[in-house]
C-alpha cells in the first residue's frame, strides 16, 4: 500500500489505525520510523537517501515474507512511487495507492495542532500538497497500481473513500 499526500493529510493516522485493527503493528513503516530509530528524533532530516533506502528495505522485507505493507511517506513523486512499485511487482505483491485529498486550509490547521517539534514548515507542506494534487487516479493506474482509492477527510479524524 502506497499513500500519496502532503504531511498532515492523515496518511500515518489512517495507516496506524489499519495496522492496529489488523493486529499487525509492522504493517505501517516509513522514513520517519527510520529517523526515530536511527537518530532518536523525527526532526533530523539529514542522510535522506539512506533513510529512504532503509525504509524501502523494511517494505521489501515485509512483502517478501508475504505480509501486507504500507510505505508511510508523502510519495508525491513518480520516482518515489516507481521504486515502491518495482519492489512490489518483483515480489508479486498487489499494489494499492491511497490518494489523500485534503485542502490547504485543513492541512495547515492540522499542522498547527501538532506538537511544536513535529510541525512541518508551512511552505514545505504547501509544496507537497501541490505535488500531490498533480497526481490523478488515472495517473496511478497508468503507473501500474492494481487499485487506487481517493481518501477524503471526514469528521472527528475519520476518513472516507472517494471514487477510484
Amino acid at each position: 500500500m502506497v499513500p500519496i499526500g502532503a504531511p498532515g493529510s492523515g496518511k500515518t493516522t489512517l495507516l496506524a489505525r489499519m495496522a492496529a485493527e489488523a493486529g499487525d503493528l509492522g504493517f505501517r513503516h516509513g522514513p520517519d520510523d527510520v529517523r526515530l530509530h536511527a537518530f532518536g528524533t523525527l526532526g533530523y532530516q539529514g542522510a535522506g537517501q539512506y533513510v529512504h533506502a532503509a525504509a524501502r528495505a523494511f517494505f521489501a522485507a515485509r512483502l517478501a515474507s508475504g505480509r501486507a505493507a504500507a510505505f508511510d511517506a508523502t510519495n508525491t513523486t513518480r520516482t518515489d512511487r516507481r521504486r515502491l512499485l518495482a519492489l512490489a511487482q518483483r515480489l508479486d505483491a498487489p499494489t494499492v495507492a491511497l490518494l489523500f485529498d485534503v485542502s490547504d486550509a485543513e492541512l495547515l490547521a492540522r499542522n498547527d495542532r501538532r506538537p511544536p517539534a513535529l510541525r512541518v514548515p508551512a511552505g514545505a507542506m504547501l509544496r507537497f500538497a501541490a505535488r500531490a494534487r498533480m497526481v490523478s487516479v488515472e495517473d496511478l493506474h497508468e503507473e501500474g497500481f492494481d487499485a487506487v482509492h481517493t481518501v477524503l477527510p471526514d469528521t472527528d479524524d475519520r476518513f472516507r473513500l472517494g471514487r477510484s
